[in-house]
Order: C-alpha cells, then structure tokens, then sequence
C-alpha cells in the first residue's frame, strides 16, 4: 500500500468528527509524531501493508498475531 499525503489532517478531523480507529498505509508511519497528541490519544491505529488486511479489519477480522494498535 503506498503512503498517502496529510495525514496529519486527514488524523485531526477523524478525531475530531468522533471516529475511534483510522487505518492508514504502513508506509505514513513517519507521520505519526505530527499528529497532535490530542488526536492520537482519542484513536486507534491500525497500520496497513496490504489493501487485504484493510478489507478483513474493515469487517472485524484480523490476522492471527496482528492487533494494528500503535
């Protein structure tokens, strides 16, 4: 899965529209100390390597031994 541009953003009005989870590419890991800690405390964040995961963890699955929590 590619890195997507403003994250930073895109995190801030998650949090702020009363989202609990965002699931973002592996690859915007480098983004996360830019994300406000008030945003980042009011998430859970499930980093992707592969569009599959997303689909399984969208509906509630997960692979076995992946929690996706930072």
């Amino acid at each position: 899965m590619l890195p997507v541009g403003g994250i930073k953003e895109k995190v801030v009005a998650a949090a702020a529209a009363g989202l609990t989870r965002v699931m973002l590419p592996a690859r915007n890991r480098r983004d996360f100390d830019e994300i406000p800690q008030g945003a980042r405390d009011k998430l859970q964040f499930v980093w992707l390597e592969r569009r599959r995961r997303c689909d399984r963890r969208r509906t509630g699955g997960c692979e076995p031994g992946e929690s996706g929590r930072e």
